[in-house]
Protein backbone atom coordinates (compact mmCIF):
# COMPACT_ATOMS: atom_id res chain seq x y z
CA UNK A 1 0.00 0.00 0.00
CA UNK A 2 1.35 3.43 -1.08
CA UNK A 3 1.82 5.83 2.00
CA UNK A 4 -1.10 9.00 1.59
CA UNK A 5 -0.40 12.10 2.99
CA UNK A 6 -3.81 12.66 3.95
CA UNK A 7 -3.03 9.82 6.30
CA UNK A 8 -0.93 11.39 8.71
CA UNK A 9 -3.64 13.34 10.71
CA UNK A 10 -5.41 10.05 11.10
CA UNK A 11 -1.60 8.50 12.55
CA UNK A 12 -0.73 11.59 14.31
CA UNK A 13 -4.34 12.05 15.68
CA UNK A 14 -4.80 8.42 16.96
CA UNK A 15 -1.78 8.02 18.82
CA UNK A 16 -2.78 11.77 20.48
CA UNK A 17 -6.05 10.01 21.19
CA UNK A 18 -4.75 7.74 23.31
CA UNK A 19 -1.75 9.40 24.92
CA UNK A 20 -3.62 8.90 28.13
CA UNK A 21 -3.20 4.92 28.44
CA UNK A 22 0.26 4.91 26.64
CA UNK A 23 1.87 8.01 29.03
CA UNK A 24 -0.03 6.66 32.12
CA UNK A 25 2.30 4.91 34.31
CA UNK A 26 4.81 8.32 33.89
CA UNK A 27 1.65 10.64 34.08
CA UNK A 28 0.28 9.52 37.62
CA UNK A 29 3.54 9.69 39.29
CA UNK A 30 4.86 13.14 38.12
CA UNK A 31 1.34 14.24 38.89
CA UNK A 32 0.95 12.99 42.64
CA UNK A 33 4.35 13.85 43.29
CA UNK A 34 3.47 17.66 41.57
CA UNK A 35 0.30 17.94 43.60
CA UNK A 36 0.98 15.74 46.34
CA UNK A 37 -1.63 13.28 45.83
CA UNK A 38 -1.80 10.01 47.41
CA UNK A 39 -1.46 7.44 45.39
CA UNK A 40 -5.27 6.30 45.14
CA UNK A 41 -6.33 10.11 44.23
CA UNK A 42 -3.59 10.07 41.26
CA UNK A 43 -5.52 6.50 40.08
CA UNK A 44 -8.49 8.14 40.33
CA UNK A 45 -7.81 11.02 38.36
CA UNK A 46 -6.44 8.54 35.39
CA UNK A 47 -9.44 6.62 35.63
CA UNK A 48 -11.79 9.63 35.21
CA UNK A 49 -9.55 10.61 32.22
CA UNK A 50 -9.81 7.72 30.40
CA UNK A 51 -13.86 6.94 31.29
CA UNK A 52 -14.33 10.41 30.27
CA UNK A 53 -12.55 9.88 26.80
CA UNK A 54 -13.77 6.02 26.22
CA UNK A 55 -17.62 7.63 27.38
CA UNK A 56 -17.06 10.64 24.57
CA UNK A 57 -15.97 7.65 21.73
CA UNK A 58 -19.29 5.81 22.70
CA UNK A 59 -21.30 8.60 22.67
CA UNK A 60 -20.16 10.30 19.71
CA UNK A 61 -19.63 7.45 17.31
CA UNK A 62 -23.67 8.01 16.60
CA UNK A 63 -23.80 11.69 15.77
CA UNK A 64 -23.68 12.12 12.02
CA UNK A 65 -21.47 14.93 11.34
CA UNK A 66 -17.90 13.27 12.54
CA UNK A 67 -15.68 12.56 9.42
CA UNK A 68 -16.72 15.11 7.39
CA UNK A 69 -14.08 18.26 6.68
CA UNK A 70 -11.73 19.75 8.71
CA UNK A 71 -13.43 22.51 10.74
CA UNK A 72 -14.73 20.18 13.79
CA UNK A 73 -10.89 18.29 14.05
CA UNK A 74 -9.38 21.69 14.31
CA UNK A 75 -11.16 22.91 16.96
CA UNK A 76 -10.99 19.73 18.75
CA UNK A 77 -7.40 20.09 18.30
CA UNK A 78 -7.14 23.52 19.61
CA UNK A 79 -9.23 22.57 22.61
CA UNK A 80 -6.56 19.41 23.11
CA UNK A 81 -3.63 21.69 22.49
CA UNK A 82 -4.88 24.79 25.34
CA UNK A 83 -5.78 21.61 27.38
CA UNK A 84 -2.46 20.43 27.67
CA UNK A 85 -0.41 23.55 27.70
CA UNK A 86 -2.65 24.41 30.66
CA UNK A 87 -1.59 21.25 32.20
CA UNK A 88 1.53 21.47 31.75
CA UNK A 89 1.95 25.70 33.03
CA UNK A 90 -0.60 25.37 35.65
CA UNK A 91 0.41 25.88 39.83
CA UNK A 92 -3.13 24.85 41.19
CA UNK A 93 -4.80 21.89 41.18
CA UNK A 94 -8.18 22.71 40.35
CA UNK A 95 -7.54 24.53 37.34
CA UNK A 96 -5.63 21.15 36.34
CA UNK A 97 -8.23 19.16 37.14
CA UNK A 98 -10.73 20.47 34.39
CA UNK A 99 -8.08 20.69 31.94
CA UNK A 100 -7.54 17.08 32.29
CA UNK A 101 -11.50 16.93 31.74
CA UNK A 102 -11.27 19.28 28.53
CA UNK A 103 -8.63 16.72 27.48
CA UNK A 104 -10.43 13.63 27.94
CA UNK A 105 -13.30 14.85 26.31
CA UNK A 106 -11.49 16.20 23.52
CA UNK A 107 -9.47 12.56 22.74
CA UNK A 108 -12.65 11.03 22.90
CA UNK A 109 -14.42 13.55 19.80
CA UNK A 110 -11.14 12.60 18.10
CA UNK A 111 -10.49 8.88 18.44
CA UNK A 112 -14.21 8.91 17.40
CA UNK A 113 -13.89 10.87 14.40
CA UNK A 114 -10.72 9.45 13.02
CA UNK A 115 -12.38 5.83 13.28
CA UNK A 116 -15.31 7.08 11.26
CA UNK A 117 -13.10 8.17 8.89
CA UNK A 118 -10.43 5.24 8.68
CA UNK A 119 -13.83 3.23 8.70
CA UNK A 120 -14.63 4.43 5.26
CA UNK A 121 -11.91 3.91 3.85
CA UNK A 122 -11.52 1.03 0.60
CA UNK A 123 -8.68 -1.00 3.31
CA UNK A 124 -9.86 -0.45 7.28
CA UNK A 125 -7.89 -3.02 8.48
CA UNK A 126 -4.64 -2.13 6.82
CA UNK A 127 -5.12 1.64 7.85
CA UNK A 128 -6.32 1.07 11.66
CA UNK A 129 -2.83 -0.99 11.89
CA UNK A 130 -0.81 1.96 10.81
CA UNK A 131 -2.73 3.51 13.58
CA UNK A 132 -1.00 1.03 15.54
CA UNK A 133 2.48 1.50 14.78
CA UNK A 134 1.68 5.35 15.02
CA UNK A 135 0.74 4.67 18.82
CA UNK A 136 3.85 2.10 19.54
CA UNK A 137 6.33 4.74 17.98
CA UNK A 138 4.88 7.63 19.94
CA UNK A 139 5.26 5.38 23.33
CA UNK A 140 8.77 4.77 22.20
CA UNK A 141 9.62 8.26 21.96
CA UNK A 142 7.75 8.90 24.85
CA UNK A 143 9.45 6.63 27.11
CA UNK A 144 13.33 7.22 25.73
CA UNK A 145 12.29 11.26 26.36
CA UNK A 146 11.43 11.13 29.61
CA UNK A 147 14.12 10.98 31.82
CA UNK A 148 15.89 13.90 29.84
CA UNK A 149 12.54 15.94 29.66
CA UNK A 150 12.08 15.21 34.09
CA UNK A 151 15.67 16.19 34.19
CA UNK A 152 14.74 19.78 32.71
CA UNK A 153 11.70 20.50 32.96
CA UNK A 154 10.75 18.71 36.53
CA UNK A 155 7.08 17.01 36.58
CA UNK A 156 4.92 18.60 34.37
CA UNK A 157 7.53 16.97 31.42
CA UNK A 158 4.72 14.31 30.49
CA UNK A 159 2.25 17.08 29.67
CA UNK A 160 4.94 19.20 28.00
CA UNK A 161 5.29 15.97 25.75
CA UNK A 162 1.37 15.61 24.65
CA UNK A 163 1.44 19.42 23.95
CA UNK A 164 4.00 19.06 21.48
CA UNK A 165 2.61 15.87 19.77
CA UNK A 166 -0.76 17.73 20.14
CA UNK A 167 0.74 20.79 18.33
CA UNK A 168 1.74 18.31 15.56
CA UNK A 169 -1.86 16.93 15.06
CA UNK A 170 -3.11 20.81 14.76
CA UNK A 171 -0.87 21.30 11.83
CA UNK A 172 -1.42 18.04 10.39
CA UNK A 173 -5.38 18.91 10.12
CA UNK A 174 -5.03 20.68 7.04
CA UNK A 175 -4.17 17.18 5.17
CA UNK A 176 -7.08 15.76 6.30
CA UNK A 177 -9.26 14.24 3.38
CA UNK A 178 -12.85 14.79 2.63
CA UNK A 179 -14.30 11.94 5.08
CA UNK A 180 -16.90 10.35 4.08
CA UNK A 181 -16.56 10.99 0.72
CA UNK A 182 -13.97 8.65 0.15
CA UNK A 183 -15.16 5.98 -2.00
CA UNK A 184 -16.07 2.60 -0.80
CA UNK A 185 -15.45 -0.87 -2.63
CA UNK A 186 -16.67 -3.25 -0.23
CA UNK A 187 -19.33 -5.53 -1.34
CA UNK A 188 -20.86 -5.64 1.66
CA UNK A 189 -24.58 -3.33 1.34
CA UNK A 190 -24.14 -0.04 3.53
CA UNK A 191 -27.88 -1.20 5.06
CA UNK A 192 -27.80 -5.01 5.86
CA UNK A 193 -29.06 -6.27 9.07
CA UNK A 194 -25.71 -6.48 11.00
CA UNK A 195 -26.54 -4.40 14.04
CA UNK A 196 -26.08 -7.45 16.24
CA UNK A 197 -22.83 -8.68 14.67
CA UNK A 198 -20.80 -5.45 15.48
CA UNK A 199 -22.03 -5.50 19.30
CA UNK A 200 -20.65 -8.95 19.69
CA UNK A 201 -17.09 -7.97 17.85
CA UNK A 202 -17.39 -4.70 20.40
CA UNK A 203 -18.31 -6.67 23.63
CA UNK A 204 -15.27 -9.22 22.40
CA UNK A 205 -13.17 -5.90 22.21
CA UNK A 206 -13.86 -5.39 25.65
CA UNK A 207 -13.50 -9.00 27.07
CA UNK A 208 -10.02 -9.77 25.54
CA UNK A 209 -8.48 -6.42 26.28
CA UNK A 210 -10.03 -6.33 30.00
CA UNK A 211 -8.29 -10.17 30.77
CA UNK A 212 -5.56 -8.68 29.70
CA UNK A 213 -5.34 -5.81 31.17
CA UNK A 214 -6.01 -7.71 34.32
CA UNK A 215 -2.70 -9.94 33.20
CA UNK A 216 -0.66 -6.88 32.46
CA UNK A 217 -1.51 -4.92 35.51
CA UNK A 218 0.06 -7.57 37.57
CA UNK A 219 2.74 -8.63 35.73
CA UNK A 220 5.21 -7.38 38.35
CA UNK A 221 3.53 -9.68 40.90
CA UNK A 222 3.77 -12.47 38.30
CA UNK A 223 7.35 -12.01 37.73
CA UNK A 224 8.06 -12.03 41.50
CA UNK A 225 5.72 -15.35 41.89
CA UNK A 226 8.42 -16.56 38.61
CA UNK A 227 11.73 -15.88 40.36
CA UNK A 228 12.23 -13.04 37.81
CA UNK A 229 13.86 -10.14 39.30
CA UNK A 230 13.17 -6.31 38.44
CA UNK A 231 16.12 -5.72 35.96
CA UNK A 232 15.33 -8.51 33.65
CA UNK A 233 11.49 -7.58 34.00
CA UNK A 234 12.60 -4.38 32.63
CA UNK A 235 14.70 -5.24 30.10
CA UNK A 236 11.92 -7.93 29.03
CA UNK A 237 9.62 -4.81 28.76
CA UNK A 238 12.20 -2.73 26.65
CA UNK A 239 12.47 -6.14 24.49
CA UNK A 240 8.32 -5.87 24.58
CA UNK A 241 8.00 -2.59 23.25
CA UNK A 242 9.83 -3.76 20.16
CA UNK A 243 8.08 -6.76 19.58
CA UNK A 244 4.99 -4.31 19.94
CA UNK A 245 5.73 -2.37 17.06
CA UNK A 246 6.80 -5.39 15.30
CA UNK A 247 3.50 -6.95 15.71
CA UNK A 248 1.92 -3.85 14.32
CA UNK A 249 4.06 -4.07 11.34
CA UNK A 250 3.40 -6.97 10.39
CA UNK A 251 -0.24 -7.01 10.96
CA UNK A 252 -0.31 -4.17 8.30
CA UNK A 253 1.84 -5.92 6.05
CA UNK A 254 0.25 -9.02 6.15
CA UNK A 255 -3.90 -7.39 5.86
CA UNK A 256 -5.68 -9.75 4.83
CA UNK A 257 -3.94 -11.47 2.19
CA UNK A 258 -4.64 -14.96 4.80
CA UNK A 259 -8.07 -14.08 5.59
CA UNK A 260 -8.64 -14.10 9.39
CA UNK A 261 -6.04 -17.07 9.33
CA UNK A 262 -3.58 -14.87 11.63
CA UNK A 263 -5.50 -13.70 14.10
CA UNK A 264 -6.64 -17.38 14.88
CA UNK A 265 -2.79 -18.37 15.48
CA UNK A 266 -2.48 -14.78 17.53
CA UNK A 267 -5.81 -15.72 19.81
CA UNK A 268 -3.94 -19.23 19.49
CA UNK A 269 -0.76 -17.68 20.98
CA UNK A 270 -2.24 -15.11 22.97
CA UNK A 271 -4.08 -18.00 25.28
CA UNK A 272 -0.54 -19.83 25.81
CA UNK A 273 1.09 -16.46 26.79
CA UNK A 274 -1.72 -15.73 29.28
CA UNK A 275 -1.40 -19.33 31.08
CA UNK A 276 2.47 -18.48 30.73
CA UNK A 277 2.96 -15.56 32.54
CA UNK A 278 1.07 -17.21 35.32
CA UNK A 279 2.37 -20.53 35.43
CA UNK A 280 5.68 -20.20 33.91
CA UNK A 281 8.94 -19.58 35.34
CA UNK A 282 12.46 -18.27 34.29
CA UNK A 283 12.98 -18.25 30.30
CA UNK A 284 9.34 -19.15 29.89
CA UNK A 285 7.65 -16.69 31.83
CA UNK A 286 10.03 -13.94 29.87
CA UNK A 287 9.13 -15.27 26.44
CA UNK A 288 4.97 -15.38 27.72
CA UNK A 289 5.81 -11.46 28.92
CA UNK A 290 6.84 -10.41 25.36
CA UNK A 291 4.23 -12.06 23.72
CA UNK A 292 1.23 -11.31 25.19
CA UNK A 293 1.68 -7.73 24.19
CA UNK A 294 2.19 -8.41 20.89
CA UNK A 295 -0.80 -10.67 20.20
CA UNK A 296 -2.81 -7.57 21.21
CA UNK A 297 -1.12 -5.34 19.12
CA UNK A 298 -2.03 -7.77 16.31
CA UNK A 299 -5.42 -8.69 16.47
CA UNK A 300 -6.60 -5.41 17.15
CA UNK A 301 -6.72 -3.24 13.75
CA UNK A 302 -8.09 -6.71 12.66
CA UNK A 303 -10.86 -6.53 14.34
CA UNK A 304 -11.69 -2.35 13.94
CA UNK A 305 -11.73 -3.49 10.09
CA UNK A 306 -13.91 -6.22 10.63
CA UNK A 307 -16.06 -3.25 12.56
CA UNK A 308 -15.79 -1.27 9.69
CA UNK A 309 -16.44 -4.23 7.01
CA UNK A 310 -19.81 -4.94 9.67
CA UNK A 311 -21.32 -1.49 9.55
CA UNK A 312 -20.61 0.74 6.61
CA UNK A 313 -22.63 3.43 8.25
CA UNK A 314 -18.71 4.30 9.94
CA UNK A 315 -20.76 4.30 13.35
CA UNK A 316 -19.19 0.67 14.91
CA UNK A 317 -15.46 1.42 13.64
CA UNK A 318 -16.23 5.38 15.21
CA UNK A 319 -16.98 3.28 18.46
CA UNK A 320 -14.13 0.91 18.32
CA UNK A 321 -11.50 3.12 20.39
CA UNK A 322 -14.11 3.31 23.21
CA UNK A 323 -14.72 -0.14 23.80
CA UNK A 324 -11.10 -0.41 23.68
CA UNK A 325 -10.58 2.11 26.85
CA UNK A 326 -13.17 0.01 28.36
CA UNK A 327 -11.41 -3.04 27.99
CA UNK A 328 -8.33 -1.17 29.35
CA UNK A 329 -9.79 1.04 32.35
CA UNK A 330 -11.82 -2.77 33.84
CA UNK A 331 -8.31 -4.77 33.78
CA UNK A 332 -6.89 -3.74 36.46
CA UNK A 333 -10.21 -4.04 38.52
CA UNK A 334 -11.03 -7.15 37.16
CA UNK A 335 -7.47 -8.42 38.10
CA UNK A 336 -7.27 -7.09 41.65
CA UNK A 337 -10.94 -8.90 42.49
CA UNK A 338 -9.97 -12.04 40.93
CA UNK A 339 -6.44 -11.96 42.68
CA UNK A 340 -8.55 -11.01 46.29
CA UNK A 341 -10.79 -13.87 45.71
CA UNK A 342 -8.88 -16.43 44.37
CA UNK A 343 -5.26 -15.42 44.20
CA UNK A 344 -2.65 -14.80 41.30
CA UNK A 345 -3.27 -18.22 39.70
CA UNK A 346 -6.79 -17.78 38.42
CA UNK A 347 -5.40 -14.90 36.47
CA UNK A 348 -3.97 -17.12 33.59
CA UNK A 349 -7.03 -19.54 33.43
CA UNK A 350 -9.37 -15.76 33.43
CA UNK A 351 -6.79 -14.89 30.28
CA UNK A 352 -7.46 -18.33 28.65
CA UNK A 353 -11.26 -18.30 29.08
CA UNK A 354 -11.22 -14.35 27.37
CA UNK A 355 -9.14 -15.70 24.24
CA UNK A 356 -11.55 -18.94 24.11
CA UNK A 357 -14.88 -16.58 24.21
CA UNK A 358 -13.27 -14.07 21.88
CA UNK A 359 -12.20 -17.35 19.34
CA UNK A 360 -15.93 -18.15 19.47
CA UNK A 361 -17.40 -15.27 18.55
CA UNK A 362 -15.63 -13.60 16.33
CA UNK A 363 -15.15 -17.19 14.53
CA UNK A 364 -19.43 -17.55 13.99
CA UNK A 365 -19.73 -13.39 13.25
CA UNK A 366 -17.42 -14.08 10.37
CA UNK A 367 -19.47 -17.43 8.82
CA UNK A 368 -22.81 -15.51 7.80
CA UNK A 369 -20.28 -12.41 7.08
CA UNK A 370 -18.38 -15.02 4.41
CA UNK A 371 -21.81 -15.84 3.01
CA UNK A 372 -22.49 -12.51 2.30
CA UNK A 373 -19.23 -11.60 0.31
CA UNK A 374 -19.85 -14.84 -1.57
CA UNK A 375 -22.98 -13.55 -2.99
Amino acid sequence: MKFNPAWLPLLIGFALGCSSSVTLPVLLGQVTQRFGLSASQGGLLGTLELSSTALVVLLASRWPRLGQGRALMGGVALAILLANLISTFCQGFWIFVPARAVAGIGYGLLLADLGRRVGHSDDPQQLFALQQIAMVVMAILFYTSMPSLIAGLGTPAPFAFVSLSSLLFLLSVFALGAGDKVAVTTPIAAQAPLSRRPLAISLSIVLLCSTYGALWAYLPSAALQAGIGVSALSTTLAVGALANLLGAIAAERIGLRWGFAPVWLMLALAALARIGVISGEGSLFLVSAVVLPFTMIFVTPYFFGLLALLDRSGRAAAAGPGFLMIGNALGPLIGGLVIACSGLSTLGMLGLLGCVVTFVTVYAVRLPLRADIQQ
